[in-house]
């Protein structure tokens, strides 16, 4: 009997561990992604900072400077964008992504060719539209990055490699590491990738309007 109830104690005590460190795993990405954007006409940078349901997202410099940047509530679907050389801000009009009512030209094809990224394995998702003349490959990794599709729904971007994300089903915790944009004849557009990738707790005034910046007022 004695060893029975020890059995059981030891038992309630793994189980009682294992229950503690659940939320660990289950927590929603929070930290910083760096990326660039290449075009035929330039290259540009970008920074995501994401915390719970606020996205931070800046434009940077050749340098890794900060240029300017926006705070997207994906909550509340509010963006202010905001000029930290000015000191400004100002509300910006939300006109919320609508899903196509007809795919029918899109042809989507999630294979399971892969290759790791950063440390994370990227799956490749091609979506292609003939009428467009147009395919994205994506190379993307699931690891509870929850707040991109609804990120990407409320700043609604005319972007071929945003719009096309949107169309795949079931894209809950999805994030592109890499995609690619292509003519049918495979002709390259537009190339987003990923530079760096941090998971690490972030101050919440990163997301805040700074004290002395003031409201953008049109004369």
């Amino acid at each position: 009997m004695q060893v029975l109830t020890k059995v059981v104690f030891s038992f309630l005590l793994i189980t009682r561990g294992f229950i503690n460190i659940l939320p660990l795993y289950s927590q929603e990405f929070e930290g910083e992604i760096l990326f660039t954007k290449e075009s035929t006409e330039d290259t540009t940078f970008y920074a995501y900072k994401i915390k719970g349901d606020k996205v931070r997202v800046e434009e940077l410099d050749g340098k890794m400077q900060l240029i300017n940047y926006m705070i997207v509530n994906i909550s509340e679907k509010t963006i202010l964008t905001l000029n930290p050389n000015r000191k400004l801000y100002a509300d910006m009009p939300v006109h919320t992504w609508k899903a196509e009512k007809d795919t029918a030209d899109f042809k989507i094809m999630i294979t399971e060719n892969y290759q790791i990224i950063k440390g994370y394995k990227c799956y490749q998702w091609r979506v292609q539209n003939k009428k467009e003349n147009t395919e994205v490959c994506y190379w993307v990794s699931k690891e509870h990055f929850d707040f991109f599709p609804d990120f990407l729904k409320i700043i609604n971007r005319a972007e071929k490699s945003s719009t096309y994300f949107l169309v795949v089903p079931q894209i809950q915790g999805f994030f592109p590491m890499m995609s690619v944009e292509r003519s049918l004849l495979r002709e390259q557009r537009m190339r987003l990738a990923v530079i760096s990738i941090q998971k690490k707790i972030l101050q919440a005034s990163l997301f805040e309007i700074p004290a002395e910046y003031k409201l953008f007022q049109k004369n």
